[in-house]
């Protein structure tokens, strides 16, 4: 994982290695204190082969206000029926000892998103890829589920969303769209770092 500090300025050399238990083997980094998010999760989901914890602002306004984000659009299917809010209202979660690492585990269950109250988000994924853009398809339908609330053309409710095309799995082509997608996000920050801008 990366260390503690600022993400985008760890190097190759500073990411952090460690065990299951979190003991540290390699890195030059210090793990951050929300380790737990990471090593309670690949305990239990042998399937996991990457995790995603950010801090999206609009997932974020989503489980202050008690609202679970509902799959907007096909390509988000993954996430039906919804992406639960795991934390007590009022709280903001913070995932620092194992005790609480386990019980947010559970709560994603077999899941590919969970909320954390007041705090973010965490994805999983069989790849760094698919992990990733889960993390920002999440801050995507948490966008289009508010602007869809806000036009008040009709009420938003859970049911709308439900529908039996969405709880199917992802189609065969699944890799190829991943690739794509992955693929322009890459080239965003590929000129984003060669113009510094």
């Amino acid at each position: 994982m990366t260390p503690q500090g600022p993400p985008g300025k760890a190097k190759l050399q500073d990411v952090v290695t460690l065990t299951l238990s979190g003991k540290q083997i390699g890195g030059r980094g210090k793990a951050n204190a929300e380790l737990p998010i990471h090593t309670s999760i690949y305990r239990v989901r042998s399937d996991v082969q990457s995790i995603v914890h950010v801090h999206p602002p609009k997932v974020i306004a989503f489980s202050i206000a008690g609202k679970e984000i509902f799959p907007m659009r096909s390509s988000d299917r993954k996430f039906f029926p919804s992406v639960k809010i795991f934390g007590d209202p009022g709280t903001e979660v913070y995932i620092a000892s194992e005790a609480l690492g386990d019980k947010m585990a559970q709560a994603l269950g077999n899941g590919f998103a969970l909320i954390l109250r007041g705090h973010g988000s965490v994805t999983v994924g069989d790849s760094i890829e698919a992990a990733c853009l889960s993390s920002i398809a999440l801050e995507k339908a948490a966008e289009i589920q508010f602007m869809a609330s806000m036009l008040l053309l009709s009420q938003v409710k859970a049911e709308d969303f439900k529908t039996p095309s969405l709880a199917e799995r992802d189609p065969v082509n699944r890799v190829q769209i991943q690739k794509r997608d992955w693929d322009f996000y890459a080239s965003k920050l590929n000129r984003y770092l060669k113009n510094g801008r």
